[in-house]
């Protein structure tokens, strides 16, 4: 079991490589510093574009027909 540390409960990773975000892309997506001229152009399972949101919770995405769906959900979704 991985000990706690203080301060790494809320790290941010960058959306394209997983290192640590510390800037956002145009659309908003958490990146790191060489990643911030990308977009993110990824379906949905029901073929809907996902728009990338921020919220009071964190990053996430909005489906129109889904609904919202967390970044871990939509990351297992691209890895199919």
């Amino acid at each position: 079991m991985r000990r706690k540390v203080y301060g790494s409960s809320r790290l941010t990773r960058c959306w394209f490589c997983e290192s640590q975000a510390t800037m956002q892309t145009v659309e908003g997506v958490p990146s790191c510093r060489q990643h911030t001229k990308q977009f993110v152009n990824i379906k949905c399972v029901c073929g809907e574009r996902l728009e990338p949101c921020n919220g009071r919770y964190g990053f996430y995405f909005n489906c129109m027909r889904c609904g919202n769906l967390s970044e871990s959900k939509v990351r297992a979704i691209s890895l199919l």
